[in-house]
């Protein structure tokens, strides 16, 4: 598409019901990692898939997750929570049994 378009470089982003995916594809090209970290966390390295993977960034926050205020009572200062709850999507993935 950003070929037909004329655009060097490219963000791809799907949004999904708990998460968000995106990518960068400079000069519409497909970014290739050969190693990539399943459940990286600030506090945890993760667990390192050493296989060529397409390079993406994975955030827990969906167009689809329940963000709610943590700690709203008298004299707290409420913070802002995200997922992992979902909303869901309807159809979403019981499509299956409907053919989708």
């Amino acid at each position: 598409l950003g070929e037909l378009l004329g655009l060097g470089g490219v963000i791809s982003l799907d949004v999904g019901g708990t998460t968000a995916k995106a990518s960068l594809l400079p000069e519409g090209r497909i970014q290739i990692r050969s190693e990539y970290h399943v459940e990286r966390t600030a506090t945890s390295s993760g667990y390192p898939l050493l296989i060529p993977v397409v390079d993406i960034v994975e955030i827990g926050t969906g167009g689809g997750s329940i963000a709610w205020a943590e700690g709203t009572g008298p004299g707290m200062v409420p913070k802002l929570r995200v997922g992992p709850q979902s909303a869901g999507a309807d159809p979403g993935p019981a499509a299956c049994r409907w053919g989708g």
